[in-house]
């Protein structure tokens, strides 16, 4: 059993906010769920998070990807700009951006579009089931991209992934065929990134941010959904759709990501 001393942080807001699909509810403060090659059960219990895993998880993974070691105060510093914001981080205060595989989040991303969160996860899950490894009874990885590629159309049918097949099986024909290194991508300018990715089947504008701010530390990106669409529209109407990603970057100091997820959590929980 693994123990992790954390401030400022909120296990459930960040693991019900939407970014990742592996993740499964077990109660109040506890989840189980997949990190790379391991099976979690995580729970918080204040400033104590109470992790065990099969097999064993070096705590730096554990940290790396919940982003535990950021300066978290910092970044609500730069994204408290209104009286709206100030009630969003109020209520979801501890919540962070993940830092995920970048393999996993983007064929994830390319499965949500037009997908439901339930469908994405029961998808995400099938597909595991079909092409990944077992870790534990019933839990498996995320395929590699070799096992995507050698996947039969009826493992793709059977993950019940409709017309986001062709997607998938198409993007990880590129990935391998130009030998792309999605880790470099990282490296990239941000319009540079946001073009290379946008280069595979079924990756527009959305799944790119999505994939560069859940996996790749673009803390920029900006992902638009109906939700986003409405809160900017009645806070910032002056902003025009084109003007979003550099007028919010330059009100939140380029950490625009962090907020998105704010207004996302914000704009869907007050339609619950």
């Amino acid at each position: 059993m693994l123990k992790i001393p954390i401030q400022d942080f909120s296990l459930k807001d960040t693991l019900l906010s939407g970014q990742s699909f592996r993740w499964e509810r077990i109660d109040q403060n506890e989840f189980e769920g997949v990190i790379n090659t391991h099976y979690i059960k995580i729970r918080q219990d204040r400033n104590i998070l109470i992790i065990e895993s099969k097999p064993k998880i070096n705590e730096k993974i554990i940290i790396k990807y919940f982003n535990i070691d950021i300066d978290y105060k910092d970044i609500i510093k730069k994204i408290s700009k209104d009286k709206l914001m100030e009630e969003a981080i109020s209520k979801f205060y501890g919540m962070r951006i993940l830092n995920q595989d970048e393999h996993e989040c983007l064929f994830s991303y390319i499965i949500s579009s037009f997908n439901s969160i339930k469908k994405i996860k029961m998808s995400t899950k099938l597909l595991s089931q079909s092409l990944g490894n077992e870790i534990i009874n019933g839990v498996y990885t995320f395929p590699t991209l070799s096992n995507i590629l050698s996947a039969t159309n009826k493992n793709l049918k059977d993950a019940k992934l409709g017309f986001r097949s062709e997607y998938i099986k198409k993007s990880a024909q590129i990935i391998k065929k130009h030998n792309w290194d999605l880790k470099k991508i990282k490296d990239m300018k941000y319009n540079e990134a946001m073009d290379k990715l946008k280069q595979l089947p079924g990756v527009g504008e959305k799944v790119a941010a999505c994939t560069m701010l859940y996996s790749m530390n673009f803390n920029e990106a900006f992902p638009i959904d109906t939700w986003i669409t409405k809160y900017i529209k009645r806070e910032y109407p002056e902003i025009k759709r084109k003007e979003i990603l550099n007028k919010l970057n330059e009100k939140f100091e380029n950490y625009a990501g962090w907020a998105q997820l704010y207004m996302f959590e914000y704009e869907r929980s007050s339609k619950e």
